[in-house]
This record gives structure tokens, C-alpha cells and sequence, in this order.
């Protein structure tokens, strides 16, 4: 029980230690700390972000065709998708619009100018939706802007189709009783759909039956993905806090390997500075082998390297209410991260001859490190595929990458590889450190 025994002793020593209490634990705190004031405070008084005011609109629709497809667009505006981001007004003329916009009662004005059906229907014919916008206003129009030119492809697919159809009906000479039988067949027109039936007065011919029926297939074929479109208000009854916790623990867990990192060579170094004191001599003299007292010492970089990764999450967990995934995945993540530190830790702090040396190798050899492995990187998102492949070149990109499946929720099967990976970094890195260490103090 000799190697437990030191390793107790150290870790003892370490726990009393002020650099121990403020570099290993305090300074990953109050960095964290400080993005939480910087992102907007304490956790709790983060809930579900406020949704953005409805896009005011007015429309002006001149359409007098008569398939009214016009109608079409300002249902659109006001159609249930769009229920919370758009507030559309049908107002009389141009004039109404823009003094609507003047006095600011409304953020976007629609113009539909006359002849939009017709222009759609026919192969020659144009015509210009028009869009007025308050000039202060720039994200309610663009999403006005998006709906509209949405509507309108669909409108100019629609267009094509009619003239391929009527390209093919005058190549084969169709007759009028055959136009009357697909007529007949036809679903009711785009404005019967949605106002209920045609008054005998605006009855289409056969003709103009055909083209509402083929317009409508277009449009029903057009809209079938509709699901894959979701418009809404940004930041409407997302819950924020979450989002704010998860992006926490990325940044957190970066600093906590880091550190860990740190306190693993740091500790490690500690057979340097005990070699140089002489009490490294003394503990040698003692009737027990050279290799159990070596041992020892880098038990006890296991233990407060372990020590200090455990008090960091639960800290986190408490005062900043982090959350880091499954608790299995978190304990093989934790258990990856104690290996692969404690073993780098040896293996630097084994090449380094005095304590002078200590500060500049640990201090940038671990920075460059760091660097290298994402461990500073883990609030930018889509960092290029290259950096994360030379991140995962060094033990420290294999560890970062354990925390971020076990933060995403993932369960401990998928982080089985990443762990063994960051387990065998540990091994040989300690192997290393240990053969060299052995071989200095033989």
C-alpha cells in the first residue's frame, strides 16, 4: 500500500495548496463567470426568448382578372403559416399604403397591380408586385420579401406550365367539346378553394376551367414539401436558457481540460522540484523499492488531476446549472479525460531537467496544445474540417471531442471508441513518462 499512501500524502498537499485551489479550480470558475455576465447574466434569468412583434403589412390588391389570383398572394400573407410573423391588412389604394408607412402604423406595404392574372395566364404578359418598406426596417421586410418571391416562382412555374399546355393544345388541335369535358372534370378555381363557390356572374369559361385546374395541380404539386419549410418568428418559444447552458458547457469543458491538462504536467513536475529540494533522496532511502515510490508519485497525478476534473463539473453543475449529457456517457468522458491528462502531464513533465524550465514548457507547450486540440475554439462554430483533424492529432482533440458527445446527450455506446482512444493516448503517454522518469532516477 505504499504507492496509495504517498499518492494520499500528495494529494493531501495538493488540496491545501493555494495554486491548487485557484489555478486548478477558482480560475476555470471566473472565466466562466465572466461569459455568463458577458452573454447576459445569471442562468435563471435566462427562459424562453421573447417572439419578434408581427411584421405589420398592408396590401393593395389591384388584381381585377378573373381567376383573382391576387387574392391568392394576400392569403397567403395572412394563412396560418405565417400566423405570428405577419399581420396583413388589405387596405384600398396606393395612397392608403404608403400613408399607412408614413405614419408608421405599418412596416411593409403590398402592392398587386392590375392585371396580375392575366399577366400570369398569358405568355406575354407582366406585371410587378411592388414592395414599399419602411426604410428603418430591414428584417421584417426581408421576410416579407422571401414570402412574396416564394409565391411568385411559383406563379412563373405556373406560367411555364401553361404555356407547354397551350403550346400542346394547339400542335393537336384540341376541340371545344374536349376542353368542355376537362372542364367539367376540373376542381373548383384557387379563389372558390378559399371563398367558397363562384358566383354565376364570375363563372370562367372552359378554357379559363382548364388553366385554374391545371394551375391548381401545379400549385398543390409545388406546395407538397411544404413541411420542409418552416417560417416563424426567430427566437419564438425557444427555450434559450438550454441553448445558453449547452453553449456554457462547451466553453467550460474547454477550460476544464485545459486545466486538467495543466495540473497533470504541474503535478507531475512536482518529482523535479522534490529531486531538487533533496526530499526526493530521502523518500529513496527508505526500505522500499525506487519503481513503488515513483509509482506513487504519479498515482497521485491520477488522483488530483481526478480530483479536480470532479469538483469542476459539480461546481459548474450547481452555481451555473450546466448540464453534460447521460451520466454514463459523463463518467467515461471523465474517466477519458483523467487517463489521457494524467499520462501527457507525466510524459511532458518528464523531460523537463529543472523547474526553471517548468514554467515555458508547461506554460507554452500546453498553450500551443491547447490551441491546436479546439480547446479554445468550442464557441465558434463550423470550424474548417482541417483544424479538427489536426485537433484530433493530440490527446487533447480526443478528449475535447468525449465532452462534446457526452454534452450533446449522446449515449455512453457512442462515446465507447473516443474513450478508448483517449485511454490509449493516457497508456503510452505514461508509459513514456514513467521509462523516463525511471531511467533518470534509477
Amino acid at each position: 500500500m505504499t504507492e496509495v499512501h504517498i499518492a494520499a500524502k500528495d494529494l493531501r498537499g495538493a488540496l491545501r495548496s493555494r495554486y491548487f485551489i485557484g489555478v486548478a479550480v477558482l480560475i476555470p470558475l471566473l472565466v466562466t463567470s465572466l461569459f455568463f455576465f458577458a452573454f447576459g447574466g445569471r442562468v435563471k434569468e435566462i427562459g424562453k426568448g421573447p417572439a419578434m412583434a408581427p411584421i405589420r403589412t398592408v396590401a393593395v390588391n389591384a388584381d381585377t382578372g378573373s381567376m383573382q389570383l391576387g387574392r391568392l398572394v394576400l392569403s397567403a400573407l395572412s394563412g396560418p403559416h405565417l400566423r405570428g410573423v405577419v399581420y396583413c391588412v388589405e387596405v384600398i389604394d396606393t395612397t392608403q399604403a404608403r400613408l399607412a408607412l408614413a405614419r408608421r402604423q405599418a412596416d411593409v406595404a403590398v402592392v398587386i397591380p392590375p392585371g396580375f392574372s392575366t399577366a400570369v395566364t398569358d405568355s406575354a404578359g407582366r406585371a410587378e408586385v411592388m414592395l414599399l418598406a419602411d426604410p428603418v426596417k430591414t428584417i421584417g421586410p426581408a421576410i416579407v420579401q422571401a414570402v412574396l418571391q416564394r409565391l411568385l416562382d411559383a406563379f412563373s412555374g405556373s406560367k411555364m406550365l401553361l404555356n407547354t399546355y397551350s403550346s400542346a393544345a394547339g400542335k393537336r388541335g384540341l376541340s371545344r367539346a374536349e376542353s368542355s369535358r376537362i372542364g367539367d372534370r376540373s376542381a373548383p378555381s384557387p379563389t372558390q378553394a378559399l371563398r367558397g363557390p363562384v358566383p354565376a356572374s364570375a363563372q370562367l369559361s372552359s378554357d379559363q376551367r382548364i388553366i385554374a385546374h391545371l394551375m391548381q395541380q401545379y400549385q398543390a404539386a409545388a406546395q407538397s414539401g411544404v413541411e420542409a419549410l418552416s417560417v416563424r418568428s426567430p427566437a419564438a418559444g425557444e427555450d434559450l436558457s438550454a441553448m445558453f447552458r449547452k453553449m456554457m458547457s462547451g466553453i467550460f469543458a474547454g477550460l476544464m481540460v485545459f486545466f486538467a491538462f495543466y495540473t497533470g504536467a504541474y503535478t507531475a513536475l512536482s518529482l523535479v522540484r522534490e529531486h531538487e529540494d533533496g526530499t526526493l533522496a530521502r523518500l529513496f532511502t527508505m526500505p522500499v523499492g525506487r519503481a513503488r515510490i515513483l509509482g506513487g508519485k504519479m498515482l497521485s497525478v491520477v488522483a488530483t488531476v481526478a480530483v479536480q476534473a470532479a469538483l469542476l463539473i459539480v461546481a459548474s453543475t450547481f452555481l451555473f446549472g450546466l448540464r453534460w449529457g447521460q451520466a454514463a456517457s459523463s463518467l467515461l468522458a471523465l474517466a477519458g479525460t483523467v487517463a489521457a491528462t494524467s499520462g501527457f502531464g507525466v510524459m511532458l513533465a518528464s523531460f523537463i531537467k529543472t523547474t526553471r524550465q517548468g514554467g515555458p514548457v508547461l506554460g507554452g507547450g500546453l498553450s500551443v496544445a491547447g490551441m491546436l486540440g479546439g480547446l479554445f475554439t468550442q464557441a465558434v462554430p463550423s470550424m474548417p474540417a482541417a483544424f479538427n483533424r489536426v485537433a484530433l492529432c493530440l490527446p487533447q482533440g480526443w478528449v475535447m471531442r468525449g465532452w462534446n458527445i457526452a454534452i450533446s446527450g449522446r449515449p455512453a455506446a457512442d462515446l465507447l471508441v473516443t474513450f478508448l482512444v483517449m485511454f490509449a493516448w493516457g497508456a503510452v503517454c505514461f508509459a513514456v513518462g514513467a521509462a523516463v522518469f525511471r531511467r533518470r532516477f534509477a
